[in-house]
């Protein structure tokens, strides 16, 4: 596993990060645009929310997001692990589009990242000159061009890596990043990021921003400081209890941040997102992913389907349940629409704020796609309460109707044949536009390779980057 960031491939870059970074935070006139934040979770299980059914511990400041707001019942990611997911909601396109539908492994490909052609929310937003902070975990390239500075983020505090060790001053498996700058943390990682991002609110008071706060939380490995865990001696199941502290370090660290906001009387004009990057990684575990199946690493509900809460207390009425399909592709245009901007970039989600004002009726998506390259790769598509999975190369493809099963328990593909060959049709006509992956996690091949060994369903599907991309688009900022 690469133990650390090679400090030379952010020489050149340091200064003009430190310097973008200042001149962002000086600016003293007030604007009329309103702050937008996106907070994420990084595995979270579904129920693991009280406002999602959790009984053993509270989570009141991540919930009173939703009861500030809205809570979408129906919302997805676009890959059910983490940096695929990341690539979806923060580029607004689907990264199978990019070619980008893997994680790393330990031993990480040479040309991992993602590619520099592509543009992310920050760069979108810069057109209406906001100033751009990220807090948390990157997990999209380790290269001087691929960092978070060099992305749009004006300013970065937190890691390169997909996941993270959480005691202070603990450079596992590399190391936390002020910008370009290795520095050590003396705080546990989740308290640490929090604190960053809040200052960044209050440094940010006279000057509209963008904040991306993607917690490591609760990744793994399970790990919490002996008096936070103390908390939870009532629950007896280590894990459960390890998750608890966890999950309340980021509901505090959240509170933190939605403090700063209201500290700076900008609470109606602060658009604010909590998300997860893809379902619950504990499906095993007793009512982790709530009523759904599965969970991380599949296409199944538990694995793609996430809260979501979004409150902006100028615009949008509070207590509100929103049950249309919406996806993380949704983000950017809705950010877009807030910040009154547009990208010449062509996005696959729409904006929310029209569905969720009433002014626009109907549906924002009529029907969703997932193509995951694992071992087995897996597909799926959902067309209304409709849902088609293809569990494995060379398997039937399986029918639910979520409106009667969300649980995808009752198999009805061999009553309803025609639907299956509808709902297939439209995946293979969206997946014309799909590019065979950059890279490829070389665990995945070998998980292909002793499937095949073994005798299960071999993967028709290419198993490296063997084709070549369709092109670079032009870098639109």
């Amino acid at each position: 596993m690469l133990q650390s960031v090679k400090r030379s491939w952010f020489a050149a870059l340091a200064v003009a990060s430190l310097a973008a970074s200042a001149t962002a935070q000086e600016t003293t006139s007030p604007t009329s645009n309103p702050n937008i934040i996106l907070i994420v979770a990084d595995d979270l299980d579904y129920a693991d929310l009280s406002i999602t059914g959790e009984k053993q511990f509270q989570t009141p400041n991540i919930d009173s997001i939703a009861n500030n707001g809205v809570q979408f019942t129906n919302a997805y990611v676009t890959c059910p692990v983490c940096g695929p997911s990341r690539v979806g909601f923060l580029t607004g396109r689907y990264q199978d589009r990019i070619g980008y539908v893997t994680n790393h492994g330990p031993k990480i490909p040479e040309n991992f990242g993602l590619p520099t052609s592509e543009v992310l929310i920050p760069e979108m937003l810069k057109k209406a000159d906001y100033a751009t902070g990220m807090f948390g975990k990157w997990h999209l390239g380790f290269k001087p061009d691929m960092v978070p500075t060099a992305q749009g983020f004006d300013y970065f505090f937190g890691h390169l890596h997909g996941a993270h060790d959480y005691h202070p001053g603990v450079e596992k498996p590399g190391p936390i990043m002020r910008n370009t700058e290795e520095v050590k943390t003396t705080k546990w990682l989740t308290t640490a990021v929090g604190d960053e991002a809040a200052k960044f609110v209050r440094d940010n008071k006279n000057q509209h921003y963008f904040m991306y706060v993607p917690f490591n939380a609760p990744h793994s490995p399970l790990q919490a400081p002996e008096d936070r865990l103390s908390k939870f001696a009532h629950i007896t199941d280590l894990d459960d209890r390890k998750m608890a502290a966890m999950i309340t370090e980021m509901d505090d660290a959240v509170g933190g941040i939605l403090k700063a906001v209201r500290d700076n009387g900008d609470e109606e004009n602060t658009l604010i997102v909590f998300f997860n990057d893809n379902g619950g990684a504990r499906p095993n575990h007793p009512e982790a992913n709530g009523k759904f199946r599965a969970g991380k690493m599949t296409v199944y509900e538990g694995g793609i389907r996430v809260p979501m809460f979004m409150q902006w207390k100028g615009k949008i009425k509070p207590g509100q349940k929103y049950d249309n399909m919406v996806s993380g592709l949704d983000l950017a245009p809705t950010f877009l629409d807030a910040a009154d901007t547009t990208t010449s970039v062509s996005l696959e989600g729409v904006s929310l704020l029209p569905y969720i004002s009433g002014e626009k009726q109907g549906k924002p998506h009529e029907i969703l796609y997932w193509r995951f390259i694992d071992a087995p790769n897996q597909n799926a598509v959902r067309k209304g309460d409709w849902k088609a999975v293809m569990p494995a190369p060379g398997k039937p493809w399986e029918l639910y109707n979520l409106a009667e099963d969300v649980g995808e328990t009752k198999n009805l593909a061999s009553e309803n044949p025609e639907k299956v060959k509808e709902l297939k049709r439209d995946w293979q006509q969206w997946n014309k536009d799909n590019i065979e992956p950059l890279f490829m996690d070389s665990r995945i091949i070998n998980r292909r390779k002793q499937l095949e060994d073994e005798g299960g369903a071999k993967d028709s599907q290419t198993s490296e980057p063997q084709k070549k991309r369709k092109g670079k688009r032009a870098r639109n900022r």
